[in-house]
């Protein structure tokens, strides 16, 4: 069971008190109503039918007893008495019924007094208690949310490494953090200082939080785990309060991990555009906690982020942050083992391959693949089976990249036979080419935005590209706008995926890669992927190389299709009839490459470069402007040396 702070418990008592107390004051303020008419009162008066009247200790009531021993109540004007009214009725005192007034107790008398003053009273303090509560002064005493950050101990929700694939490298070098944090004196006698802060940085998912989780269920240590975010508030000292708060309760737990999930959100350089106080102190605390730990304290601080560059460099430095772990994408085997992790307690058919699926998903991170094994498992207890099986597997992989299927969409026959020959198109050009990925899979149910996909694949993870490679990869790109020419002589818009794609990949081998002709090795493009500042002949000459590289992509995509025309017309019937072809059965259908010759253009790297050189003259004609430039300086020179004999044979001449 949740515990309930002290300091929520007398705030809410506090809005308790102050809502009763104002409640009873409106009450007790409030007009009474259905009383007796004070006319009739007065008429009954005069006709000698009233025998008592009783006014009430408030002075704006009064009980009325008539002849017949009835009773009612009336409800005398505001700032009137009862003998006011009778005297203004012209009621002579002979007449007046007997007149008493009600003996007011000592606790009627004064609870209206009490009333207010315990109103006045509660709403005081609580005004006083919120103004304390959001005062910046009294933000680092008690009200600093003491209790916010309670740790997972030791035993708690316990993370291994076993939990943890396919970082292997990762836990390699976390691995003496564990065995300091477990025996720290084996390490002081050899002098060793253990690294007091380790930054993992790689991109969303790839199990930075996993990995700082096994790390204290490994040291059996408690762990503190925090969002950069929580930090940041309105009010400057907020954050600098809870980060000594954080540091303290963690020092009072050692051994533990503090795990700081976004620290860039408040790490990031100082002295920038959007300066912030509160930015700055907070990080100033958080330097001053990390580099004040003492030699004994078994405290490490594990953070998190995906944008390194942007961190301040006295964060960075060795004596906080010692260690920078990269957490990169998994490969096909560590997408394997992470498939394998996900899956454990969960009943999967014999024919689940966990190496297939992994080799479909190149680029995905382990976020992802634990998503494809959830969605799998929905899918089969949809289907109320009692086992995942591998149709499952794939259709939460097809639904993950592409999105689920569209069934209520539906194209006309035209359409579906635009769809059928476009992915055919893709899938045959990529299965013919040399240097092209696998295909792993075509089909034409609609999903998300797309009409059909075609999932190509390389076979291994790849670090690097050829010029041939990425050559290839035009053309199968370009091989669904191909084949809706070749087949119906016009296109349609379902290519603007595939144009935006190629001409990114074209643009990326002029201007990153130095993969053209005659712009040459020029990089142009920052690591951020903008262009920079090049002249506007530079410019021309690099779109009308990145024009010509997708032109011979496409002239390459027509002429595959062209030598296999009846492969193209074979899958593409068989798409319309099945819907999804698998690898096998679209290398059954596909024949093998057929002589034919594509179009080579001859990339050279000697050829002449973006600014043609100047005309070359002859050596032996020496231009006009050069022989009058030299004449001039003869000339000039002879006359300053004329007129500097002349002066000195005037010296001589007159020696005084």
């Amino acid at each position: 069971m949740r515990k309930i702070a002290p300091v929520k418990l007398i705030a809410v008592g506090i809005v308790l008190v102050v809502g009763l107390l104002i409640s009873v004051a409106v009450l007790q303020n409030s007009p009474q109503t259905g009383g007796v008419d004070i006319t009739q009162i007065m008429q009954k008066i005069q006709s000698h039918q009233v025998t008592k009247v009783v006014v009430h200790a408030d002075g704006r009531t009064a009980d009325v007893t008539y002849t017949d021993k009835t009773t009612s109540t009336v409800v005398l004007p505001p700032g009137q008495s009862f003998t006011t009214l009778l005297t203004d009725a012209n009621i002579p005192t002979a007449q007046w019924p007997p007149i008493q007034l009600e003996h007011a107790s000592s606790w009627s008398a004064g609870s209206s007094l009490i009333f207010k003053m315990l109103l006045i009273v509660g709403i005081g303090g609580f005004m006083i208690f919120m103004f304390r509560k959001l005062t910046p002064g009294s933000i680092g005493t008690n009200t600093a949310r003491r209790g916010a950050f309670e740790p997972i101990r030791p035993g708690e929700n316990v993370v291994t490494f076993d939990d943890v694939a396919g970082s292997e490298e990762v836990k390699e070098e976390v691995a003496d953090i564990v065995d300091f944090l477990r025996e720290p004196d084996r390490f002081r006698e050899v002098g060793a200082r253990i690294p007091r802060g380790i930054l993992l940085a790689g991109p969303p998912g790839t199990g930075k939080t996993l990995i700082a989780r096994a790390l204290a269920g490994e040291a059996r240590a408690s762990f503190f785990s925090v969002s950069g975010s929580e930090f940041v508030e309105l009010y400057v000292g907020v954050g600098a309060s809870r980060v000594r708060e954080l540091f303290r309760k963690a020092k009072e737990n050692a051994p533990s991990i503090i795990f700081v999930d976004e620290i860039d959100a408040i790490g990031r350089r100082r002295g920038r555009a959007e300066q912030s106080t509160e930015y700055d102190q907070t990080l100033n605390q958080i330097l001053v906690e990390m580099d004040g730990f003492e030699e004994r304290t078994t405290v490490v601080v594990v953070a998190a982020t995906n944008r390194i560059d942007i961190l301040d460099a006295a964060l960075l430095r060795p004596g906080r942050f010692d260690r920078k772990v990269i957490v990169d994408l998994p490969d096909r085997a560590a997408r394997g083992a992470i498939l394998s992790v996900h899956g454990r307690g969960k009943p999967f058919e014999s024919d689940v391959d966990f190496d297939e699926v992994a080799a479909r998903t190149t680029g995905m991170t382990g976020a992802d693949l634990s998503n494809i094994v959830n969605e799998a498992a929905i899918l089969a207890g949809r289907a109320r089976h009692g086992t995942i099986t591998m149709a499952d597997m794939l259709e939460a992989l097809d639904r993950t990249i592409a999105g689920p299927a569209r069934s209520a969409r539906r194209f006309t026959e035209q359409e579906r036979m635009v769809v059928a020959f476009h992915e055919a198109g893709h899938a045959v050009v990529a299965h013919i080419l040399p240097n092209a990925d696998t295909v792993r899979k075509v089909s034409i149910v609609s999903r998300g935005q797309a009409g059909g996909y075609t999932m190509i694949v390389p076979d291994e993870d790849r670090g690097l590209w050829t010029r041939a490679q990425l050559s290839d990869r035009l053309s199968a790109l370009l091989g669904g706008f191909a084949a809706e020419e070749l087949e119906f002589g016009d296109i349609t818009t379902g290519s603007s995926n595939d144009l935006e794609r190629t001409s990114a990949i074209a643009s990326s081998m002029v201007h990153r890669y130095g993969m053209s002709q005659r712009f040459g090795l020029l990089s142009t493009v920052s690591s951020a992927g903008d262009v920079g500042q090049i002249s506007q002949q530079t410019a021309y000459t690099a779109e009308q190389e990145t024009l010509e590289l997708v032109s011979l992509a496409h002239e390459t995509a027509l002429t595959v299709l062209r030598a296999h025309r009846d492969d193209l017309n074979r899958v593409a019937q068989r798409l319309l009839e099945v819907e999804t072809i698998e690898a096998a059965e679209l290398a059954e259908l596909i024949d093998a490459p057929r002589p034919m010759v594509l179009p080579v253009r001859q990339m050279t790297f000697d050829s002449q470069a973006v600014t043609p050189e100047p005309e070359q003259r002859p050596k032996h004609v020496r231009p006009a402007r050069r022989v009058g430039r030299a004449a001039i300086a003869v000339a000039a020179f002879s006359r300053q040396a004329v007129v500097a004999a002349v002066r000195r044979s005037k010296r001589e001449a007159d020696p005084t």
